[in-house]
């Protein structure tokens, strides 16, 4: 769920998106999972429908042991080659981090290619920034220049965390609750990448 004031409209990259109401400084934690999304594990996924399966490859997200997460906020959050919000694992949660400021009235992105996928899929692009890739996908040939730009994005990013405010210290939420614990425990944050960019506390 997002932590920020939001509003889904027509978005000019592709169909809906999620529209910022609100400022919100690089470093913002942004969007968790929380106790409204749906979680599904390995064994309930392959005993699914096909169709279902096929719902939950393109509208949630899947971590590297099978198991799946569907948003109770809809798939509203579009791609781009040049995102304003990137992934960061904390202790295993999982979290969007806000890597470029953003206005009131900008789109929230993020880059499709940065989710974990079992299967090889790719799509075109038409996100329309300078970084545009025009065809992105997982299980395609690294991008390293792409990945050493949001390598430091992302760094730059986690340095921020105990700069700027952090809504998730107000939710109610029973797992924002624990990431917010784990955020008030670092206090020197910084990055480590592995198969994903995850925070490491010191």
């Amino acid at each position: 769920m997002y932590l920020i004031k939001t509003r889904i409209q027509e978005s000019k990259i592709h169909g809906k998106g999620y529209i910022a109401d609100e400022d919100v400084p690089i470093g913002t934690i942004i969007y968790f999972y929380g106790e409204k999304d749906k979680r599904i594990s390995k064994e309930e996924f392959d005993i699914l429908p096909q169709n279902k399966k096929e719902h939950l490859t393109e509208f949630a997200v899947e971590d590297e042991f099978g198991n799946w997460v569907e948003t109770s906020t809809g798939p509203y959050t579009n791609h781009s080659c040049d995102p304003n919000i990137m992934p960061l694992f904390i202790e295993g949660y999982y979290t969007d981090i806000v890597v470029k400021d953003i206005k009131k009235g900008d789109e929230i992105t993020i880059d499709y290619a940065q989710f974990f996928s079992s299967e090889k899929w790719t799509m075109d692009c038409n996100c329309g920034t300078k970084r545009c890739r025009k065809h992105v996908g997982f299980g395609l040939k690294t991008d390293c220049e792409a990945e050493s730009y949001y390598e430091q994005q992302i760094r730059h990013a986690v340095g921020n965390l105990n700069k700027v405010n952090q809504p998730i210290h107000d939710s109610s939420d029973k797992y924002a609750k624990q990431i917010s614990n784990i955020l008030k425990s670092c206090k020197k944050p910084t990055v480590g990448k592995y198969v994903k960019f995850g925070l490491i506390k010191s």
